[in-house]
């Protein structure tokens, strides 16, 4: 009698399940080639008759990505509404289809002067590629519905792979994915902690895949054994940018259950090992941590989702064997340079709010900004855990109906671990102070140095000679002047030069009427800067290496 309610009552919460929401994604060909792509989507209306569809908006910095969308059609409901949001009327529970077309944002292959291609969609005539968030219409408060993905009707000779190519879906990951398609596409498998990494890649670089492929198993694995807590398949997608005249780029963005990679064919793979340790690490920090706010003001905890994010790329690429102390002492510093340099390093937390996506110089003040404080808290907690324990609590606290805001989540845990943290936030994130280490951290492992810096002037400007592919507004009186950079020259490449540090020499390849050459000098200005830095301890003691990667606390 036991066994027969049981089963009745599986049956009734399984009838009472919602169907999932499905997403069918199709090419668009004329002439075989590749001009749009068409998206279905299937599903039940809300019990209240109105269902509201969010359609591809902000993200990366480009507004309203829905006016990329064709026409919009529904059966089984009717549709109205205008901009960024659909609504849908329908008896309540009735099954009903969406379709729309979704057109290029790119005329041409997506180029490295232009940095990560978030305009939309990059449909070209023999590949394709995207983020979730071009493309994929979402229904309102379901993020946590099942959801179910298919490729459709794409040519028989082209590969396709992306993130949702698996069961147990969501409809937040649906939106959070990644994908790529065409002929030449290549997936490499992997085994990695608790599941499969695929690594699908589509160009050629000036390093080995499949080495790669092995490296990045290898920093996924050191993560998942770091947080302990996922399992199951991780999808990278990896293509080339079309080569700029004296570019150089790489950049990545996470995703749910994977990230997506782009690089141009002259990237190294060490230029990339930052990047994927950074982008995994965005598994947990900060969407297992807690919630952040639509909109612009979201950059407002950039320094915790940005900026932890960096730190703890570095530490468990330290973790992982990697890195040594010596790359993992040479990375903060490197993050200290930048920030004391920067010539916003004492903006408030506000203006990342205003200019994030506006001006770069402030797009990057979070990212530095919250490593640096991310080092004084872990120091600030050595004995209790360190920032290690505070963010375990902040994925534990995560994990109930109750879904925390990240910054109020932080706060908890960090009082949790006996540190008030409002003070610090206040001080250093919200007014913008400048963090000061401590004479020491790792338990004596590294010693903090004060010394004086000349801030980092190319001595031309290099936004403006980026686009003009030429260089311009040389400085006269500035050190690239002096070593014979002019205005009008040809700027081919740049050959060495580290971002911000005006102690490296800084070098282009060029070309003008007398032909091709290297221009070198120290972006050194007039201006002198106080920053901090570390130094290991000669000889270094024991252990220091697990005091530095969190382990040994």
């Amino acid at each position: 009698m036991r066994r027969s309610f049981a089963a009745l009552a599986a049956l009734t919460l399984l009838a009472a399940a919602p169907a999932p929401v499905t997403y069918r994604l199709s090419p668009v060909l004329t002439d075989g080639a590749l001009s749009a792509v068409t998206v279905e989507i299937g599903l039940t209306g809300d019990a209240d008759g109105t269902t509201v569809l969010a359609l591809p908006d902000d993200f990366g910095g480009v507004d309203d990505h829905w006016k990329l969308l064709g026409r919009i059609t529904a059966t089984g409901a009717q549709i109205s509404g205008t901009g960024a949001k659909r609504t849908l009327t329908a008896r309540p529970g009735a099954p009903i289809r969406v379709r729309y077309t979704v057109r290029t944002a790119y005329a041409a292959d997506p180029a490295e002067a232009e940095g990560n291609p978030y305009r939309g969609a990059v449909i070209r005539p023999a590949w394709f590629a995207s983020l979730g968030e071009f493309l994929f219409a979402t229904p309102e408060g379901r993020d946590g519905a099942a959801a179910r993905f298919a490729w459709v009707g794409w040519p028989a000779a082209w590969r396709t792979a992306s993130d949702l190519d698996h069961p147990g879906l969501t409809v937040g990951e649906i939106g959070d994915s990644s994908l790529l398609a065409g002929p030449d596409v290549v997936v490499r498998t992997r085994p990695i902690s608790g599941g499969t990494l695929r690594l699908a890649t589509r160009g050629s670089w000036d390093f080995d895949l499949d080495t790669y492929a092995d490296t990045m198993a290898r920093v996924i694995g050191a993560q998942r054994d770091f947080w302990g807590d996922v399992r199951g398949p991780f999808t990278v997608t990896l293509y080339e940018l079309a080569p700029s005249p004296g570019s150089l780029s790489s950049g990545g963005t996470g995703r749910s259950d994977g990230f997506a990679q782009y690089a141009g064919g002259k990237t190294q793979a060490a230029d990339l090992l930052r990047n994927i340790a950074h982008e995994h690490i965005h598994t947990w920090i900060a969407r297992r941590l807690g919630t952040l706010p639509d909109g612009p003001s979201e950059a407002g905890l950039y320094w915790l989702s940005e900026g932890f994010t960096d730190f703890y790329a570095a530490r468990t690429l330290l973790r992982s064997g990697l890195w040594g102390p010596d790359e993992f002492v040479a990375d903060l510093n490197a993050i200290l340079v930048a920030l004391a340099t920067s010539p916003v390093r004492d903006a408030p937390n506000a203006r990342i709010v205003a200019d994030f996506w506006r001006d770069r110089r402030v797009e990057r003040l979070p990212y530095q900004r919250g490593a640096v404080l991310a080092l004084l808290l872990d120091e600030r907690t050595r004995g209790r855990g360190g920032l290690d324990r505070i963010l375990f609590a902040m994925r534990d606290a995560m994990r109930r109906p109750s879904k925390p805001a990240l910054r109020a989540n932080f706060i908890a845990a960090a009082r949790r671990s006996g540190l008030d943290a409002r003070p610090l936030l206040t001080r250093h994130v919200d007014a913008g102070a400048p963090v000061v280490l401590p004479p020491t951290l790792f338990g004596g492992c590294v010693r903090v140095e004060n010394i004086q810096l000349a801030v980092f002037d190319p001595g031309f400007d290099r936004d403006a000679s980026a686009k003009a592919g030429a260089i311009t507004g040389v400085d006269p009186a500035g050190p690239a002047y002096a070593a014979g950079l002019r205005d009008g020259m040809k700027r081919l490449a740049r050959i060495a030069g580290t971002e911000g540090d005006s102690r490296k020499t800084l070098s282009y390849r060029i070309a003008d009427a007398a032909g091709e050459r290297v221009i070198a000098w120290l972006p050194a200005g007039r201006t002198r800067v106080a920053l901090q830095q570390l130094v290991l301890a000669h000889p270094l003691p024991a252990g220091c290496a697990r005091a530095m990667g969190g382990a040994a606390d």
